[in-house]
């Protein structure tokens, strides 16, 4: 997530890495969290490869339940699926057909495609909320640890930042999103310390 923000709000010359993945960001506008559930929707939309570009209103228009175009009437027949080389098992619309490109089309399950995009962006934007929370919350915490599921679907990245701690100036969410290969999603996220 962090990637389209530094993209998008911060100069690329503002964030220097070191080796010690510490990241000094000096210009971030503090209207992260002013950002609303469709501004992660349209990044996750635009930077999928398998919807077609000019679909990006009815997808988003399916995200926010206004238009389910996966539950409709307007079910593939058979034939057209196999002329499209769909699984003939699955029950697919066209209204999703139209809003796939080749490559989205391909897919063992297109419809997936649609509830990846709301698990990505609905897992950064809370951890984008809690990171924020937390700041305001918590203003003395020093560490963050990161954690995750500890399960399969980790990437190799998270396995080795496993319970590794980081000063609360350090962008933990940077690393997050752009480090992390997890998919659909990441699975990490991090705790504040507390001392008591």
């Amino acid at each position: 997530m962090f990637d389209w923000f530094k993209k998008k709000v911060v100069k690329s010359s503002d964030i220097k890495e070191t080796d010690n993945d510490v990241v000094d960001i000096k210009e971030i506008e503090d209207n992260v969290n002013n950002y609303n559930i469709e501004h992660y929707f349209t990044i996750e939309i635009n930077n999928s490869p398998f919807l077609k570009k000019d679909s990006q209103q009815i997808v988003m228009k399916h995200l926010l339940g206004e238009y389910n175009i996966v539950k409709t009437n307007n079910k593939l027949s058979v034939e057209e699926k196999k002329l499209l080389g769909i699984n003939t098992r699955l029950s697919i619309t066209k209204e999703l057909v139209n809003v796939l490109n080749e490559e989205g089309l391909k897919q063992p399950d297109p419809k997936i495609i649609l509830s990846d995009i709301w698990n990505r962006s609905t897992i950064t934007k809370s951890k984008w909320d809690q990171y924020n929370k937390s700041k305001r919350v918590m203003p003395d915490v020093k560490f963050n640890l990161v954690s995750s599921g500890g399960g399969m679907g980790d990437c190799e990245w998270c396995q080795t930042r496993q319970k590794k701690k980081y000063l609360s100036e350090e962008d933990i969410l940077f690393f997050l999103e752009n480090k992390c290969e997890c998919k659909p999603y990441s699975y990490s996220f991090m705790v504040p310390i507390i001392k008591v």
